[in-house]
């Protein structure tokens, strides 16, 4: 058939195909199909292109296929690689990886032909009969190997079809195993795998995978790899390529559903056999800023670094208190000859300047109301001790959800401060540093559980406190500010440098207590918690089971509870209605429901 003829037919058929109901609703993504000339038809998913081989269809013809048949066979088959599997990168990462595992230099050979029965299968269900015919064509060739025999013979049973495969003894036998005549060897006793390939859950939901489905995918493959072992062909060849992004989006949906084990293996099988770049380690090791220092494992941070970014939660903006340029008199002292008069109160003295009766005023910046609502700043206060999950060893919810909360802060344009807290406290201030965060978050120390407060109170300050009072007297500041400043920086006479620490007003943060409750000053903690409601948004990330905190923390806390990595998602912040459109006793609608306090 002339070139030309043959892309006329190509070109027609895949346009029916388009107007054709079965494949609805039909992929955007799907490109014109190509002639070329690749051995049979292909998907390069890396490239979106679907490519049918001219010298195939040709063959098919003199098999006895007419043309307009095999071409819209070839385009089914293709059409289903991109609506049934692998679909995208997930499966050939999970089961690529599983099937080279289990089945060694086999695996590669395997996992293309179990991926081509899904693919028929699901055609064949549907009614179409351009694959038994196809394949019937086929079977005729002495070229054809055990194994694809094995397939061809199983599409005739799908389709109620004799496709005129001819099996010997053995083959017959593992034919009775796939449709479930004869229990294979192994040690579950499985009965077949009809089921295997008949059932719909086979990734058809828009590339979505849950635990469930993944768990059937890898059955699959294992039932059918172990019937087929024997007459599968060694290769080194890769069924699908994938560019860097595609792999790195499938890895990101990977690492959500299966333990950390599995997850360094995929991507070492990424890494290795799929040529796949990950994003470049950094070179810096361990944690202890003001506290001291432990050596974290880099490819432990990694792996949090990127399951963080599977769980995005909600954060709410919420109005912010800002410095305004002129100061004002925020309270008075004794009037001394060498002060400025213009800061002398004369109406305590009568209108005149007496030293130890005039008073003065002391003059601070003022703060308001800012117009604009911004995302606060955040404080993780982790946990870290021995009732803990090992972040190393085993997934962790606690380091997941503190990930996720530092991650969603950073892209809000919004400070972190991380305190690692067990034996010791560990506290990284204020910074968008994301490896340092994210390392903080990671480290584990396994010990004990008490939070030292001493260092937590140092990263906030009054609202009011300004460095240039640093010489005021103890008396004047305490009187002035009153409880709001750490009791340590007032008896060392302020030596508490809050400039290096950065401290923040409490009414620009959030704070998180990621713990599984187990704390030893339990009571100083919920002290602390139940102050910083007067101003911050205060939350308790509940997880492990160890402990009961249902009715322990103060009502102005939120508690989260984290049993699996699906619930980080459920923590939504500041959410909207708690701070607009709530409407008061008389149904005038409020400008914010609870309006943010100073400290």
């Amino acid at each position: 058939m002339a070139a030309n003829t043959l892309e006329d037919t190509l070109v027609n058929e895949f346009d029916k195909l388009k107007r054709n109901k079965e494949f609805q609703p039909f992929p955007t993504v799907i490109p014109n199909p190509e002639l070329s000339t690749v051995p049979t038809a292909c998907t390069d998913l890396r490239k979106k292109k679907t490519y049918v081989g001219e010298k195939f269809i040709e063959e098919l013809e003199k098999l006895g296929v007419p043309v307009d048949v095999g071409v819209r066979g070839a385009l089914k088959h293709e059409i289903a690689h991109w609506l049934f599997h692998p679909l995208n990168a997930v499966p050939a990462l999970v089961l690529g990886e599983m099937a080279q595992r289990l089945f060694g230099d086999k695996g590669e050979s395997i996992y293309r032909e179990f991926t081509d029965i899904i693919c028929n299968t699901k055609l064949i269900l549907r009614g179409n009969n351009e694959i038994p015919q196809i394949y019937g064509a086929l079977a005729k060739k002495d070229t054809m190997i055990d194994m694809q025999k094995l397939s061809v013979a199983y599409y005739g049973h799908q389709a109620d079809m004799d496709l005129g495969i001819k099996l010997n003894a053995k083959l017959q036998e593992k034919f009775e195993m796939m449709v479930g005549r004869k229990k294979t060897d192994d040690k579950e006793g499985i009965s077949g795998i009809q089921f295997v390939f008949d059932d719909g859950r086979i990734f058809e939901r828009g590339g979505m995978m849950d635990r469930a489905s993944l768990m059937d995918q890898r059955i699959k493959l294992i039932r059918y790899g172990r019937i087929v072992e024997e007459f599968a062909p060694k290769t080194t060849y890769v069924c699908v390529i994938y560019s860097n992004n595609q792999i790195s989006d499938a890895l990101r949906t990977i690492i959500r559903e299966v333990s950390k084990g599995d997850y360094e293996r995929i991507l070492k099988y990424a890494v290795k056999v799929l040529g796949y770049k990950p994003p470049q380690k950094s070179s810096g090791k361990g944690i202890g800023i003001g506290g001291g220092n432990f050596d974290v494992d880099e490819s432990v941070i990694e792996y949090y670094a990127e399951l963080s970014r599977a769980y995005p939660i909600f954060v709410a903006k919420k109005p912010m208190l800002a410095d305004s340029n002129d100061p004002v008199p925020m309270a008075r002292a004794e009037w001394e000859p060498e002060d400025d008069p213009k800061t002398a109160d004369l109406f305590s003295s009568n209108g005149k300047l007496l030293p130890g009766i005039t008073q003065k005023h002391i003059y601070m910046p003022s703060r308001k109301a800012d117009e604009k609502l911004k995302t606060p700043h955040t404080i993780v206060i982790i946990d870290s001790s021995g009732s803990m999950e090992n972040p190393a060893t085993k997934k962790s919810f606690a380091v997941a959800a503190g990930c996720v909360i530092a991650r969603t802060y950073l892209e809000n344009e919004s400070d972190v401060c991380v305190a690692n807290f067990s034996g010791d406290t560990y506290v990284l201030p204020y910074t968008r540093n994301q490896e340092r965060i994210f390392r903080q978050i990671v480290a584990y120390q396994g010990g004990g559980t008490e939070i030292n407060f001493a260092k937590l109170r140092n990263l906030f300050k009054e609202q009011f406190f300004h460095p240039s009072y640093r010489d005021m007297k103890d008396s004047e500041l305490e009187r002035l500010v009153g409880k709001n400043v750490p009791k340590e920086a007032i008896e060392k006479n302020l030596s508490v440098d809050y400039e290096d620490i950065a401290p923040k007003p409490l009414g620009e943060v959030d704070i998180f207590c990621i713990t599984d409750g187990g704390i030893a000053n339990l009571d100083e903690t919920l002290e602390f918690l139940h102050n910083s409601a007067t101003a911050a948004r205060t939350h308790v990330i509940h997880v492990g089971a160890y402990f009961e905190l249902k009715g322990q923390f103060p009502a102005d806390v939120s508690i989260y509870r984290v049993d699996k990595p699906e619930d980080i998602m459920n923590i939504s912040i500041g959410v909207l209605h708690q701070y607009f459109g709530e409407k008061d006793e008389t149904g005038k609608r409020a400008a914010f429901a609870r309006p943010v306090r100073a400290p």
